[in-house]
């Protein structure tokens, strides 16, 4: 089986959270943009989720939000390699 998303919304501090992994305590949270934070695990480097602050004023004021994803489509079949 694959990695799963998990989502999750906190209403009282606006915040979506998207995770592929458990926090750690090997953890840094980098800066993508403003309101949009990458939680990171520093002992293995994988990306264990990401923080969107201010969502519910975001989609208020019709703004899109872009996250940067990278996909590996080899194991898919899509692409030879």
């Amino acid at each position: 089986m694959g990695t799963r998303l998990t989502v999750e919304y906190d209403e009282v501090g606006d915040i979506l959270y998207l995770d592929v992994e458990p926090p750690s305590n090997a953890q840094v949270m980098i800066e993508l943009c403003p309101g949009t934070l990458l939680r990171k695990n520093t002992s293995t480097g994988r990306m264990e989720g990401i923080e969107i602050s201010g969502l519910r004023t975001r989609m208020k004021r019709s703004e899109g939000i872009e996250v940067p994803v990278e996909v590996d489509l080899k194991p898919l079949g899509l692409v030879a390699g």
